[in-house]
């Protein structure tokens, strides 16, 4: 048997070492293989909690707007001791659940909901696997919340200037900027989404969270509740008597026109004149007042509602309405009841009168004509201890 020389030795003694090297990089890539899979299912696992908690929060919204009676009955805060329970353990998919806790406040302008959304992933055996937590505040608005005076809602912010342009008598809400002096007018509050500049010293909110999102109206659901009473045109169409120049000597307003129910304009609405009865007028065009429209006896109330424009021009109007478009007036006319629309468009007078509106309370024709609509305000992850 032959001896090795000590080079044969060393040359060994290096393929050993190197056979050592690559073994234990073999067995340190295979442990941060393992590591790094048992991370991604990990991850896996968080993430599918995370879509699960944000299924509850989507699925607490919802609710709110299919069920309003369940909504309205909720308890404030205050009158409990502790989170009112939306949905309990909830299954979602894939052994992955969700639970909704929450708590209803008064604002300002509408009611806030905060949401508080446990979601759970469990493996296959039933052991949970991850979980996470978002919690969500949202603000809530129902008709009334629109209609408190004069409401501007844009969908991007706007600057309004209403120095000595307007008298209202209620609430200002605006999506945007406004500038009020000292001579503006508003016997309620102004709550703008921006600032509040000028010299006007009333109460007053400038970048308050909760200016709600623009109502926009629902064509399909105003037609199919005016086919009901058999209310639906398909042309531009005229209701009430008015007289282009006024009233004759001795004719007072003109005859009284009756509403009643839910009517549906595939086009342009022009009206005017004294009215008895309640009733929505909506029009997939715009609206023109073309006459004072006045109800008599004083117990009616019209709803004009408009995908376009409403003019009321310098008329006096009894109504509450609501515009896809901007409410148009001429200084001098005089709104009895409240506005929600995107945009404002005021005239001028021959002698600069301001245009007046004075909220009415309690003045809706049609019950829930304005659905309830939902914003969320604050959207944040909690990161729970396991």
């Amino acid at each position: 048997m032959q001896k090795l020389s000590t080079r044969d030795g060393y040359a060994l003694l290096l393929v050993l070492m190197v056979m050592l090297v690559i073994l234990v990089l073999a067995f340190t890539l295979g442990t941060l293989t393992r590591h790094q899979q048992q991370n991604v299912v990990k991850e896996e696992y968080f993430l599918n909690a995370l879509n699960a908690a944000e299924a509850g929060i989507e699925a607490a919204l919802a609710r709110i707007k299919g069920e309003p009676l369940w909504y309205a009955n909720f308890p404030m805060a205050g009158t409990v001791t502790d989170a009112v329970i939306v949905f309990a353990a909830t299954e979602w998919a894939d052994q992955a659940s969700y639970e909704v806790q929450a708590q209803k406040y008064a604002e300002d302008i509408g009611t806030s909901l905060h949401l508080e959304s446990v979601g759970r992933q469990s493996t296959g055996e039933g052991v949970s696997a991850g979980q996470k937590t978002l919690q969500s505040t949202v603000g809530v608005f129902e008709a009334g919340d629109y209609l408190r005076g004069l409401t501007v809602l844009p969908n991007a912010p706007a600057s309004l200037d209403l120095e000595d342009t307007l008298v209202l008598d209620g609430d200002l809400l605006i999506n945007g900027v406004a500038r009020l002096a000292e001579t503006t007018v508003v016997n309620g509050g102004v709550y703008t989404s921006g600032d509040i500049t000028g010299t006007w010293s009333g109460i007053k909110r400038a970048g308050y969270l909760f200016i709600p999102p623009f109502p926009e109206p629902n064509e399909d659901v105003y037609r199919i509740n005016a086919e009901a009473y058999g209310e639906v045109y398909v042309l531009d169409t005229s209701f009430g008597t008015y007289w282009d120049d006024g009233a004759p000597d001795g004719e007072g307003s003109g005859p009284v026109t009756a509403y009643d129910g839910i009517y549906f304009v595939d086009g342009d609405i022009t009206i005017g004149g004294s009215y008895c009865g309640s009733a929505l007028l909506f029009a997939t065009g715009s609206i023109t007042v073309a006459g004072d429209l006045v109800p008599e006896p004083a117990t009616g109330m019209l709803a004009l509602v408009a995908l376009g424009n409403v003019d009321i021009q310098d008329y006096t109007v009894y109504a509450n309405i609501l515009a896809g478009g901007s409410l148009q007036a001429l200084g001098g006319a005089a709104l009895y009841g409240s506005a929600c629309v995107t945009g404002l468009d005021f005239g001028c007078s021959i002698d600069y009168e301001p245009v007046y509106i004075y909220h009415q309370e309690n003045l809706y024709p049609i019950e829930d004509f304005i659905p309830i609509k939902t914003k969320i305000v604050d959207w944040q992850e909690q990161y729970p201890v396991f």
